[in-house]
């Protein structure tokens, strides 16, 4: 008598194939669960890389790379962008100042003034920016917003002292538009003194003037960055 064929029961060659089958795909799917184990542990637990650079961003949009030149001055040595031309040096016996201003753009809307010395003692700014004496280098910190929001001053004052993180300087009330940008340091006014290897100590203070419409003060902050005293 033929042997019929039971539908409840598998045939051993199909038991096989799927035996196969199974401890092929178990080490597979093993080894995809440990890798996504592995790469979300390293994606959640990865400390950031540390960057060496200033201690804080002031703010403006976003910095841009661009080329830039090396400016040698008998005191210092600075860098900054290569579309900038000196358009200023005054030598005299109130001040001693070296001005570069962006030509990329119309006139008269972004550039940098180096006081070395000779500074004139009623300077007044609309936005302080904190710096800080590194060996013969400066590191900055976070620029104020305009003075006028937080110095006290009468109706029609000029201007005013005020105070931003412990340092004091002079405020330009009467512009409410706040242009102008400078530097100051603890225990001084419109002042930071520096002392370089070969020319010695000197004091100076950088302003820096931005009416582009379109505010970049990462110009002003990568040349203090760069900044080198003799």
């Amino acid at each position: 008598m033929s042997q019929k064929y039971r539908y409840d029961h598998v045939p051993q060659k199909h038991l096989v194939k799927k035996s196969a089958r199974t401890l092929i795909l178990v080490p597979i799917i093993v080894a995809l669960v440990i890798a996504i184990g592995i790469l979300i542990i390293h994606l959640t637990t990865t400390k950031q890389k540390t960057v060496n650079g200033p201690e804080a961003v002031t703010g403006s949009i976003a910095a841009i790379s661009y080329p830039t030149q090396l400016i040698n001055e008998p005191y210092f040595t600075i860098r900054i962008p290569k579309t900038w031309h000196q358009t200023s040096f005054i030598d005299n016996s109130a001040q001693y100042t070296i001005t570069w201003m962006d030509v990329s753009q119309s006139k008269d809307t972004r550039w940098l003034t180096v006081y070395v010395d000779k500074i004139l003692p009623n300077l007044a700014i609309n936005n302080l920016l904190p710096i800080r004496v590194v060996g013969d280098s400066l590191k900055y910190g976070l620029l104020s917003d305009n003075c006028t929001s937080f110095a006290s001053h009468t109706i029609n004052q000029q201007t005013a002292l005020a105070s931003y993180q412990g340092i004091n300087f002079i405020c330009d009330i009467a512009d409410i538009v706040g242009e102008v940008s400078g530097t100051g340091t603890v225990g001084s006014i419109n002042k930071t003194t520096i002392t370089g290897p070969t020319s010695g100590t000197h004091s100076y203070f950088f302003e820096y003037v931005e009416r582009s419409g379109e505010p970049n003060y990462s110009y002003f902050d990568n040349a203090l960055t760069s900044f080198r005293a003799k």
